[in-house]
């Protein structure tokens, strides 16, 4: 008969030798019986990840608007303009959408969304002191 004292059961299986553990190491079991597994990353890979999202952006839609309409009279809000904006507005979701599923991307992905609210911000800026430069009346001097 065994003693239950000497059984390890139901306790963490991995052995613990004091190294820390890699990406995706496996950590035990969890609480419901299923095996857990965690991402740790340290944090100078957080912001390399994330470093990558956000410039990636710029650079990828940067090289797309550069390429894809070399004269300015497309970039206004009519012909090829137009047609870039739906192509690369539902593509920009998708990958955000990708990134943010997949664990070890989620960096990216929060890259790519600061990105994204960084050009927000900046186009309400602009639009806000466009419309405000407007409503000076002109006979102020």
């Amino acid at each position: 008969m065994t003693d239950p004292e000497d059984s390890t059961e139901g306790e963490n299986d991995s052995p613990d030798d004091g190294l820390p553990k890699a990406a995706g190491a496996y950590t035990g079991s969890s609480e419901d019986g299923l095996k857990s597994v965690e991402y740790e990353q340290d944090p100078k890979t957080k912001w390399i990840l994330f470093a990558v999202g956000f410039l990636g952006w710029y650079f990828i839609n940067g090289s797309v608007w550069f390429l894809w309409s070399p004269n300015q009279n497309t970039l206004g809000g009519q012909g090829y303009g137009i047609i870039l904006n739906l192509l690369l507005l539902p593509a920009n979701g998708i990958a955000l959408l990708i990134f943010g599923i997949i664990r070890s991307t989620r960096r990216i992905a929060l890259g790519i969304l600061a990105a994204l609210a960084l050009n927000f911000f900046i186009s309400l800026f602009l639009g806000l002191s466009t419309n405000a430069t407007c409503f000076i009346p002109f006979f102020i001097k």
